[in-house]
């Protein structure tokens, strides 16, 4: 239904989106440390993989409405902690003195509050924006483009604001400061670009799931009854 801002009660596939979307964010975390060199250009494993969060975050507001996306957010912030509580906790545990991977373990996997918390904030805030951006331009856009032809501008343009309140955000918790100022602006511009021209290649994708899940689930949400981040879904 159309024009109107709907919950859909039992989704078929909005459980497959929200595995993919908490398995994305928890794996890129997990290999942002892995930095790979492109060219002398130097940059985290996670900016290849992550924007793919960006996707399934464009497809669901777009599909099944803000109030969906909300939901979709906070359960992937709170992977996100129960990640790193379970992270921590391990590298609390003893080792035997024999166990010599112990070092490497904690080097992957060991828990820096700074950049846990500036990752986290730069997840749930860039989401937000990117969900916000995307359904209130569905609103506008479905005045005059009824049979979504202009899809990719608000799915692109969402990810424009989303990734780059994003990267700003976690770049700047994490290495402000630390780094140079002109490198630590550097990263931020590189991880921005990079992850939206991820975006921008993966849209055809994009464009075609939410046009098969629409005619799957019968739905096509237009609209939220409210777009506070702490709403709750009735």
């Amino acid at each position: 239904m159309k024009g109107k801002p709907i919950e859909l009660k039992n989704p078929k596939y909005f459980g497959w989106l929200l595995t993919a979307f908490i398995t994305l964010l928890i794996a890129s975390n997990v290999i942002a440390g892995r930095l790979i060199d492109i060219g002398g250009l130097i940059i985290t494993s996670a900016v290849v993989f992550f924007p793919l969060s960006y996707v399934i975050s464009d497809i669901v507001p777009e599909v099944y409405g803000y109030g969906k996306t909300r939901k979709l957010i906070w359960y992937g912030a709170l992977a996100n902690l129960m990640m790193v509580a379970i992270f921590f906790i391990t590298g609390l545990l003893p080792t035997p003195v024999w166990f010599e991977p112990a070092s490497a373990y904690a080097l992957v996997l060991g828990v820096v509050p700074r950049i846990v918390i500036a990752s986290i904030i730069g997840y749930t805030v860039g989401n937000f924006v990117n969900a916000f951006i995307l359904a209130k331009m569905k609103v506008w856009m479905i005045k005059w483009d009824p049979k979504h032809k202009y899809l990719f501008l608000r799915t692109i343009g969402s990810t424009i604001g989303g990734e780059g309140v994003d990267s700003l955000l976690f770049i700047t918790g994490a290495f402000l400061f630390v780094m140079p100022f002109a490198d630590v602006m550097q990263m931020v511009l590189v991880q921005w670009l990079v992850k939206v021209l991820i975006e921008a290649v993966m849209t055809p994708v994009t464009m075609l799931v939410c046009n098969k899940l629409k005619k799957a689930e019968g739905i096509d949400v237009v609209g939220a009854k409210s777009y506070s981040p702490f709403a709750r879904e009735k």
